[in-house]
């Protein structure tokens, strides 16, 4: 549904025109570096002033597909901005996902280990355009339409030198000053000590590896933070196998005193790889895998769902938390946020900051579909009113679709057809949240008061 322009987004339109002065002055190829400096500059700092939340979720679409996910009630849970994707087969997946979440403007980024139509693609779909997008392989084969580069073993004693079918996707978030990096490390299977330590290996080479490419980006660009997520297949808290230590391993598992055998965590928050620490964000997530049921199978290992971060926004972003439900997947999924963001959901706006101040019953033409409502939200930033609903006087509804916000100031909500008549005769009109607590004053106008193409307040 339209919602008017953020201020970024007007401002750039302003500055774009070519009937501005501005459109000019940009003949000068001086002023165009500068004034682009400062649109990057500026641009970045408005959007990394919202709240933001950045989810990954293991939708296992090597055993389902979109229409089993309950997708209504996983974005009623998760109103993500970025969300990094693991088990994704195709970009049509990644497509066909987007589309069912009502997100089909926003970007997406997905791997190709496996000649492009694997099961155990990654991929990312992102409110934000993605720029810089790189996947890391072992084996190159270059079937994607994205930039392929080798994923190259880190020379260090402990990271063995094995082969492994999948590597990371990276794509940097410029409004944000963001890389994100997505992965799905080799499975445990359910096994652990020295059946899992070939598996163990594999996870190790591929996090060493990301953890230098972060260290790399943090290098060469110190402004910009990076956040890894994805299902890493070791817990957070699994005693039997999370080590310190690349060198002493205690293979069989059973943590007798001895270094455990997998240093996945340690790696990529532990120190491990030239003392990088990215702060681990789901550390106090309980167990996300959750196979057919809500209990985790593995009890007490903690999230393998998880989200890693570094850089200047590393403390913007509040402890993550799991989703209370699969949604039809076999994974929670892990998400956390930053700003008015809380990791329960969105806060809502105070008492009297959202209210209806003005509507167009009757419009030029066709009504259906023409008729508006204006809602004006009075707080700085933007609220998300996914969920809440209008209602008339007999007794319509009209309710808001998910991921559907207001920013500062007056958003016109176009009506859909057959939802909530606006009638000519007069009309109230009630402003509800989630919690059915209504919002604003009843709006309310007359017969006299309406006027063709003309808005009643």
């Amino acid at each position: 549904m339209p919602i008017h322009l953020t201020l970024a987004q007007k401002s750039m339109q302003y500055f774009l025109s070519g009937k501005t002065m501005l459109g000019n002055m940009m003949k000068n190829k001086f002023f165009l570096l500068a004034y682009c400096v400062f649109l990057a500059f500026w641009t970045s700092s408005v959007f990394a002033d919202q709240p933001i939340t950045v989810a990954t979720w293991n939708v296992g679409f090597m055993d389902r597909n979109v229409t089993d996910l309950k997708i209504d009630d996983f974005l009623n849970e998760v109103d993500f901005d970025i969300l990094l994707v693991n088990e994704i087969k195709t970009q049509d997946d990644l497509n066909s996902l987007k589309a069912a979440m009502d997100r089909e403007d926003f970007h997406t980024a997905i791997s190709s280990f496996t000649n492009g139509n694997g099961n155990l693609e990654v991929g990312i779909i992102s409110r934000f355009p993605l720029t810089e997008i790189v996947e890391y392989d072992r084996s190159i084969d270059n079937s994607g339409n994205i930039t392929e580069k080798k994923l190259e073993r880190v020379n260090l004693p402990g990271i063995a030198n094995v082969g492994v079918g999948r590597g990371f996707l990276v794509a940097k978030v410029q409004s944000l000053n963001l890389y994100v990096i997505v992965s799905h490390l080799k499975s445990s299977k359910g096994r652990s000590g020295q059946h899992d330590r070939s598996n163990a290996q594999k996870r190790e080479l591929v996090a060493a590896a990301i953890a230098t490419h972060t260290l790399e980006l943090r290098e060469d660009h110190p402004e910009c933070s990076v956040l890894f997520g994805g299902d890493v297949n070791v817990g957070v808290a699994d005693k039997k196998k999370n080590g310190v230590n690349l060198i002493v391993d205690n293979n069989d598992g059973t943590n007798t005193g001895v270094d455990g055998y997998d240093e996945t965590h340690a790696i990529l928050g532990g120190g491990l790889i030239d003392s990088l620490k990215m702060r681990s964000l789901a550390e106090k997530v309980k167990g996300t895998f959750v196979g057919n049921d809500n209990i985790p199978d593995y009890p007490g290992t903690g999230a393998i769902d998880v989200l890693y971060i570094t850089g200047p926004l590393e403390s913007k972003f509040k402890p993550a938390v799991s989703a209370t439900d699969r949604h039809g997947s076999d994974h929670l999924c892990v998400y956390s946020s930053t700003g008015s963001v809380t990791p329960d959901g969105p806060n809502l706006p105070t008492e009297n900051s959202v209210e209806i101040t003005n509507a167009l019953p009757n419009p030029d033409g066709d009504d259906n579909g023409n008729e508006s409502i204006t809602i004006t939200y009075s707080e700085n930033g933007t609220v998300d009113i996914s969920g809440w609903t209008m209602q008339d006087r007999a007794g319509n509804i009209f309710k808001f679709k998910n991921g559907t916000k207001l920013n500062s100031g007056e958003n016109e909500i176009v009506l859909s057809p057959h939802t909530m008549p606006l009638n000519n005769s007069g009309d109230t009109i009630i402003l509800m949240d989630k919690s059915s607590v209504q919002r604003g004053p009843v709006f309310s106008y007359s017969r006299q008061e309406v006027k063709s193409g003309q808005r009643v307040r």
